[in-house]
Order: structure tokens, then sequence, then C-alpha cells
């Protein structure tokens, strides 16, 4: 195959022409209002043409991220907006929301549409669960190791995505409700806060843990998969992605070029890519699970390239050891990991001796708490720098886009041009004419006037005339050269976008009846064997088991059904290329329920006899993804965590209360992950095969910046999920329940004991029974839960903005 495309970041203009000039094959960039990334500007539609139109003279594609979640009112009004988007020509938008997904195909069928690394894709069953949406691409997870990877290339015929370069999120893309859960930014809306890089204290059975000036719990290294694209290339990956809408022109730069080198057989620096921005460089989880390498603890910003550590210092007169070139001009840090303490200087004079460095530091600066062993790294570097920008510059000709051209022409008549540019070719027949003469066109003088093109953006690359009988004054000459700069401005600026055959898809979707609830149905997920001891006298219709061992679900399916309940099984939240396994356990046990928690298992049961229940998991916010994914012969779906109560209340105006589940009483999940806290901090072994599983034996909490402690637990296969300490309860919200025919209230527990258990399930019965105000209910759970009941996402009303936000 061609090589596969180098996918650059584009935050701007600037970062599409260093993509460009820089040889990537495609950029994508951020639909205004609607993007993952929230703090990019947010370019005008005469922008974004502008930027196509660039790109595409530059045979870059350019692809529209539209990888967010989409609320009702939002889709009720966006046709007309999606409609100026569409008619832009992009090659594809990069989409997250399902629902988003279907209002496009029927709005411009032949649109292209990518699933987003937020749909979570980690198997070829989430793959062929959407088939009939006529998906193109999918961005695999950054989670998948490169078997994993190649089992998914070799069954499907799907185009494949893998991210190679950049910032590596500690969460699964999709699943992160942690900016959601402390401050109302929803990752799933662009808004990340970015929780995943602050120092947390840990705390191991209610005692502080020293983490050994590693607090940096949940911050892993930048991916930096340079030694794995020639494999990624032999697999048949269609496309590598490089991370970084945020970063600068110079940083898309150094990427694209050393990726490219690395696939031309090339010699790549490493060096030269972390220059421009590296918080470590890490082959992620390219090759399987390494807790005790993937998150190093030590920091969450960037600091470049490591240089080496501090042999001594005397006065100003730092000597390290380093086998790296270190210059006068260099910006270096100088990190302290016993006091998590650093400090920024430049380097005034360097004198290399073997690998031994003497570098002059401002005296200005108290340096006496520098000791040795400390880590230096060169965070600027000028010369590397210059030597990037050298290729970006848009005054070098070197990067200025080469055109070549035909001309063929009688000795009488009109000049036929034929031009060759951007791989598409086109002629025209200009206005000039040919006057007769005896003698021959000077052809060199013609082509020297052709040439001129120093203020433009193209070269005349080769030059071809034929019938040389004839003579065109200069001032023609000049003249032809403005209509082929005209046609090549045409080609520039052509584009096909797909055609429009529906202009609203939501029109369709109308408002139901509705019918006020005179039953309600309690579900209770459990999460330790004990809890389901305490349900057996209440009144509750199905317990939910979310155990961390497969092994326990057995027992617990028949002890729930001897106390004449429904017994159902939860799955875990992601599903991984080669994971049936736990799938089959659930398959086998046949329980009454099976609360899927993603596409890979709806897949596994959509076509058996057992009842599904949709999780929160799924992503489901709009009444078009509602209705997909209950297509899938899915019972009743819990929406996503990311509406607020008005949300909520839009979704269930146009969607069946009866086949909705809401949660009245939970711990938000936060982080989930593949990386383990227990084993990183609490071991020395990299995976579930050496770590000793100190999650059977320990209970470990952490602290945030507020001084709020939130619980870590462990799946099936060893992922964490942090939830947060403070339960959320949705208690105001039962009229609106009620009144939309919601019948399924759920209670999720954690850590609770079976005493306590009992307390909340009784609590909330009665509440939802009649027998006690919500008042009665609030003053009772928060004094039993450890740390408070919390409104929560469900009740913040604010609409956000990111006080970073770019303006125009």
């Amino acid at each position: 195959m061609d090589f596969p495309e180098i996918l650059a970041p584009c935050g701007n203009f600037e970062m599409a022409k260093a993509a460009a000039y820089s040889g990537a094959k495609a950029i994508y960039i951020g639909v205004p209002g609607f993007n993952a990334r929230g703090r990019t500007h947010d370019h005008s539609l005469e922008e974004l043409r502008d930027i196509i139109s660039f790109c595409h003279s530059y045979g870059t594609k350019v692809f529209f991220a539209m990888n967010i979640v989409f609320f009702e009112k939002e889709l009720q009004v966006i046709a007309p907006f999606l409609k100026q988007i569409v008619a832009l020509g992009a090659d594809a938008f990069i989409v997250q929301d399902v629902g988003l997904i279907c209002f496009i195909k029927k709005m411009a069928p032949d649109q292209i549409v990518h699933g987003s690394t937020q749909m979570t894709t980690t198997s070829v069953r989430s793959i062929e669960l959407f088939e009939d949406l006529d998906v193109k691409r999918f961005v695999l997870s950054r989670e998948l190791d490169l078997e994993k990877i190649s089992s998914i290339r070799k069954n499907t015929t799907k185009e494949l995505e893998v991210f190679v370069h950049g910032a590596l999120c500690v969460a699964y893309s999709g699943q992160c409700l942690t900016s959601e859960s402390f401050g109302g930014r929803s990752a799933n809306r662009g808004q990340c806060a970015q929780s995943c890089r602050l120092d947390y204290k840990l705390i191991v059975d209610d005692k502080e843990w020293d983490t050994k000036g590693q607090p940096y719990l949940f911050s892993p290294q930048d991916l930096c998969g340079l030694k794995e694209v020639k494999t990624l290339k032999e697999m048949g990956i269609e496309s590598l992605k490089i991370e970084g809408r945020l970063k600068s022109p110079e940083y898309v730069a150094s990427a694209v070029q050393e990726y490219a080198k690395e696939l031309e057989s090339k010699v790549s620096n490493k060096e030269r890519l972390a220059s421009t921005y590296s918080r470590g460089m890490y082959p992620g989880w390219f090759h399987g699970v390494k807790h005790q390498e993937l998150v190093m603890g030590e920091y969450s910003s960037n600091k470049g390239i490591y240089l080496g550590r501090v042999k001594n210092i005397k006065k100003n007169q730092l000597r390290l050891i380093s086998e790296s070139q270190i210059e006068a001009g260099d910006g270096i840090e100088i990190l302290s990991l016993a006091k998590n303490n650093s400090i920024g200087t430049v380097v005034f004079f360097t004198e290399q001796k073997g690998n031994v460095t003497q570098v002059t530091l401002d005296r200005k600066k108290d340096w006496t708490w520098v000791k040795e062993g400390f880590k230096v790294f060169r965070n600027h570097s000028p010369k590397i720098l210059k030597e990037i920008n050298s290729t970006i510059s848009p005054t070098d000709t070197k990067n200025k886009k080469l055109f070549s051209i035909d001309i063929s022409f009688t000795s009488i008549g009109n000049v036929n041009v034929k031009i060759h540019y951007a791989q598409k070719t086109t002629n025209c027949i200009s206005e000039i004419r040919i006057t007769e003469s005896e003698k021959k066109l000077d052809t060199n003088y013609f082509k020297k006037e052709i040439s001129r093109l120093s203020r433009t953006d193209y070269v005349l690359d080769r030059f071809k005339c034929e019938n040389l009988l004839g003579f065109i004054p200069g001032k023609s000459i000049r003249k032809l050269k403005t209509e082929i700069l005209n046609q090549l401005k045409l080609i520039d600026t052509a584009i096909s976008p797909p055609a429009i055959v529906c202009e609203n898809p939501y029109q369709n979707l109308a408002s139901l009846d509705k019918q006020k609830s005179t039953k309600s149905k309690l579900i209770v997920l459990v999460r330790r064997e004990w809890q389901i001891d305490a349900l057996e006298t209440l009144n509750v219709d199905t317990i939910y088991m979310d155990f961390e061992f497969g092994r326990q679900y057995k027992t617990g399916l028949a002890k729930i059904r001897s106390f004449g309940k429904k017994a159902g099984i939860a799955t875990l939240r992601v599903h991984k290329e080669g994971d049936d396994v736990h799938l089959k356990m659930i398959q086998r046990l046949a329980p009454d329920v099976v609360l899927v928690r993603n596409p890979g298992a709806l897949h596994f049961f959509q076509n058996s006899n057992l009842t599904l229940v949709g999780d929160y998991s799924l992503n489901i916010t709009n009444s078009m993804s509602f209705e997909y994914f209950q297509s899938k012969n899915l019972e009743r779906i819990l929406p996503s965590y990311d509406l607020n109560a008005e949300q909520l209340e839009d979704l269930l105006n146009v969607v069946d209360g009866k086949n909705i589940e809401v949660n009245i009483h939970h711990y938000m999940p936060a982080f989930h992950m593949e990386h383990c806290v227990f084993a990183k901090y609490l071991s020395d072994g990299n995976s579930w095969k050496d770590c000793g599983k100190p999650c059977e034996k320990h209970k470990v909490e952490v602290v945030d910046h507020k001084g709020e402690s939130h619980f870590l637990a462990t799946d099936h296969e060893c992922r964490n999920t942090m939830f947060r300490g403070k339960p959320q309860s949705s208690l105001k919200l039962k009229s609106l329940y009620l009144n939309n025919s919601i019948e399924y209230f759920r209670i999720e527990c954690l850590h609770e004991s079976a005493e306590d258990v009992f307390a909340k399930v009784k609590t909330y019965s009665d509440w939802i029974e009649g027998h006690l105000t919500e008042k009665d209910v609030m003053e009772q759970i928060d004094a039993e839960e450890k740390y408070g009941v919390a409104a929560g996402q469900l009740f913040n009303f604010q609409n956000f903005v990111d006080r970073k936000k770019t303006t125009n």
C-alpha cells in the first residue's frame, strides 16, 4: 500500500500551513461551537473555506471535527448550520454522537463520516454494531496494543485511524466524566478541565501513602509512536493521527516531518520532536500494559527533552551528566523530585567534556537548593525552532507548491493551455491570439516571462511549446500568465460537496403524549457480595451485580433469585478485542437482565433472548441516538450523565419514558482507565501478572486539591474507575420522572456496608411509595453518607465559558 496518511492537528490557519508545507496528507479542524477542543479558535465559515482551499491546493485533505455529544435542542436547530458546513466541501466529518451521524447521513447520504475516538472503539464488535451507519473510518482508542490493532485490522474492511503522537489521556476517550463531575465541564462537550494533570494525595486503608515524589497519579507521559509506525503501515492502517490542536505550528511541522521520515525509512530526530512540546516520550499502550512506566508521576506539564542529571553545582555553575548537546540560549528546567519543585532559566555559556557539560546559569537566581541527581530538561532550543520555522515560512520558496503547465498553440489562432496541478488537469483556450510571423517564437523569453511567479504560491516546473511559428507580444504573454493564475485559483477553490437530500431530518420526530406513571420499580446496583443480603426484605424489583471477580456472579445470581427478585449482571465498561470471555460468562449464566455498557457488548447480546438495558456509558443524549440504540434491542436506556435536568426534560419530551431508566442515587464514575493506580503505587509490577493484586487487599482513595476524597475500584480486567466521593441524588426530579411515564428508578452502591445499604435503599423505597418527603430523605441520606450528597451536574444550569477561549 501507499504510505499511510499522516493526519495533523489544526487549531488555526498557521497550523494548517505548517501541516501542508510539511507534507501532511490530511488535517483535522474543529467546527465552530461543536468540537472536542473548546479552547481552540472558532473559525468562521469563510476561514474554514480558505483553509480547505489552501490545503486542497497542496493535496491535503481537511476533516471537520464535530466530536461531541449533542443535546436535543441542538439537534432541533442544527439543520441550517449543518447545511452550510456540508456545503464547504470538507473531505470528512469526525463525529462522536451516533444521533448526529444519523442526522448527517439522512441529510447528505454521500457525506463521508469518520467515527471519533470518543466513540470508544476498541474491538471489531464495536465497529460491526454500527455497520448500518455507513461510517467509513473508525478512530481506535489509544489503549489498544499492536496485537489488538492488528486483530481489528484483519477482521474489518473499514478504514482505521490510530493515534501515534501527542498528549495521552489517562482515561478512555468518551468515558471520562471527571471534568463533568468536579466542575460541570464535560469532556464529551469539548471542555475537558485536565483533571488528570493535577496532583493528588493517595490514601491507602485510611492513611496517607508516600508516593515518593510522584503526586501526579493520573498524568501519563506523552505518546510517541515513532518506532511503531512502520509496523502500523505493514498492518495496513490507513491513517496515523497526531494529537495537538492546542499546540503550535512548530509542533505540527516537527511531528509531521519526523513521522514522515520514519515512514520513508529515514532517520528521525526524537530530540527535535520533543523540543516543541513534551511531557516525556513513551509508546503508550502499543506494547501492552506497563503501569510502572506509563505514568511517571513526577510532573504534568511540558518539560521538553530530558538532558540528564545534576552532577554538582557551585554558585551559578552547573555540571550535569548528559549525552545531548547543550548550547547558549537554550532554556532548561531543573526538577527536584523530593519537593516537587522546579526552576527554569536560560543557558548563558556551555563547555562540554565527554559526557559532562558545565553550564553557566543566571547568577541572580538562588541555586543552593539544587542537589546532585536532580533531573534537567531542555524546554526551549532557539536553534531547533529556527530550523523548524525555516521549513514552514511562507516566504520560503522551497515550500511553495510546484505546478506544471503544457502550452501548445498553432501558428495562427488562439493559445491552447493545458495545466496539470495538484493531481488535477484542466484545459483552457486563451483569448490571446498568435500573430503571423516568419521567425520562430523566442521560447526562452516566453518561458522566462511565464516563470515570473515570485509573488504567488506557484512555481513553474515544466514548460512545453509546440508549433513555434508566430509571435506573441510581451504584454500578451503577461496577460496569458494572469489567465493561467486565475485558472489555478479556480482549481484551488473548486469543491464538490455532497447533495442535500433532506433539508431537516429532525422534523420527522414528533412529541409523544405522556401518561403519568402509576407504578415504580426500584433497581439496586451492588458492587460487593455482602450488599445483596441487605436487600432480601426490601421492595426491590431488580438487583444488578457489578463485581470485580467473575466467580462471584453465580452465587450472587442464585441468592437474588432465592429472594424472589430479578438478577442482572453489568458488562465491563469497555470491551477490548479478545475480551469475549466476560461476555460468554454472562451469556452462560443467563441473568434476567444484562446491563450493557459498551457497543461491543451490545453487538454480542443484541440477538439473544436476554433482556438488555443500555447504561449511561453509551452516551445517549438525544432522541436520534436513543432511537438508534433502541433499535438494537435495548428494552430500556439510562441517558448520559452529561445531561442536566433541563436537557433531560428536553429528551423526555420526545421519547417514551417507559423505555427510560434513571439513577436517583449514585457515585459519579470519573476516570475510567487502563492504567492501574493500585499496581503503580502499591507494587513493583507492570500488570496483573506480577503486581500481587493489591486491589484485593487494600482500600484506596485519592484526595484532590480541594481536599475531597474519591474512591478507586477495579473491574474484571483490572481497569480502574475513580468514583467521586460525594454521591449524587436526583430526588428533586421526581415529578419530572413520574409525569413522563418513567417506572424504573436505580440506586447504585459502592463500598457501603450491608447495614448502610439497607438504610439507604429503605429510605428511597419509602420516598418512592410516598411515605417520606424529599426533605426527610435528604436528611437521612446525608447523615449516612461518608461525604454527604451532592446536587451534581443534573442541577448545573450554568452555560460554561472557558476563560481561555479565544475570541475573534
